[in-house]
């Protein structure tokens, strides 16, 4: 089945802006011939740089999917090493791969991170884009409301349905964020864990790693696409060719937490990070960096951990 995208230009500050729905089943004759992991949690500017690199470099999606092994999606599925040795082997050299995809599961041979990255080189994978968001917090309200604010369109504001999907989610904010004390710092420390041992793991291999934080890919997007297709060999041939994600929409920044999830979920969350300077600066969903204690502090777990 192939599946049909209208893309709409528009200008923005001089350039060609492509604002993409969900990235066409096509095939590039690709620009480059290393491939890229992208290895970032979710709702960090990732659609918006794979779309941008997919479109500059002509790179093709492993199993024509940005998460091609992301078994929450339909055609999602489990993350094998033979699996990324076909991408290679077929020419579809960029892929999206969140640290909650590996997963320590007796059906698959890739467990961990030393486990994937072990295995990239040899698949052709031989570039890592690392993009991290600081604001944890922030990333887990914007992926809840993706569900929130996904098929609704503006004459729907106000009808029985829209009222009736608005208290279901209410629910589920309390189910995503009301939790046994200390389980969201904790799911939050696991998110980091897992981010940083694919970093150390990276390295490990050999593999030309680039960081990137969130702020420089949302505000200098072109900039991060650069330096990714120099890594690649093709900066002159790969121009930046920016393209919008459509979960741009999504988030409600003028909101409060309590708008954008629910207030008993605010009172749980604030409940829990607050008074704790590692996490209380994250309720202000518009902050992008701790205070400077706190990043010595990670500075300094960073250094131990090599990372």
């Amino acid at each position: 089945m192939r599946w049909s995208v209208v893309l709409v230009v528009v200008a923005e500050a001089g350039k060609h802006v492509y604002r993409a729905g969900s990235a066409p089943t096509i095939s590039h004759n690709t620009l480059v011939k290393r491939g890229v992991i992208l290895w970032a949690h979710g709702r960090s500017a990732t659609d918006t740089y794979c779309l941008t690199l997919r479109r500059s470099a002509r790179m093709n999606f492993c199993r024509h999917m940005k998460e091609g092994f992301n078994t929450k999606h339909a055609s999602g599925v489990l993350l094998r090493k033979k699996r990324l040795e076909r991408c290679g082997k077929d020419g579809q050299l960029l892929t999206h791969i969140k640290p909650s995809h590996v997963r320590n599961s007796s059906r698959t041979d890739v467990r961990s991170p030393e486990d994937l990255f072990a295995a990239a080189r040899g698949a052709g994978f031989e570039v890592v884009v690392a993009v991290y968001r600081h604001n944890a917090l922030a990333r887990a309200v914007s992926s809840f409301e993706i569900h929130r604010y996904a098929g609704l369109k503006r004459e729907d504001s106000g009808t029985l349905a829209a009222r009736r999907r608005e208290a279901k989610l209410k629910q589920r904010a309390s189910e995503d964020f009301c939790h046994a004390p200390g389980a969201l710092k904790r799911h939050f420390e696991t998110e980091r864990d897992l981010y940083d041992r694919g970093l150390r793991a990276a390295r490990a291999n050999g593999l030309k790693l680039l960081r990137f934080s969130f702020e420089a890919v949302t505000g200098d997007l072109c900039g991060t696409i650069k330096k990714t297709t120099t890594a690649l060999g093709c900066e002159t041939r790969c121009r930046c060719q920016p393209t919008l994600s459509k979960h741009q929409r999504t988030s409600r920044r003028d909101r409060s937490l309590a708008g954008r999830t629910s207030p008993e979920a605010a009172k749980c969350i604030t409940a829990e990070l607050a008074g704790d300077v590692r996490y209380e600066w994250m309720l202000n969903l518009s902050a992008t960096r701790p205070p400077k204690v706190v990043e010595e502090y990670e500075r300094r777990l960073r250094r131990a951990g090599e990372v």
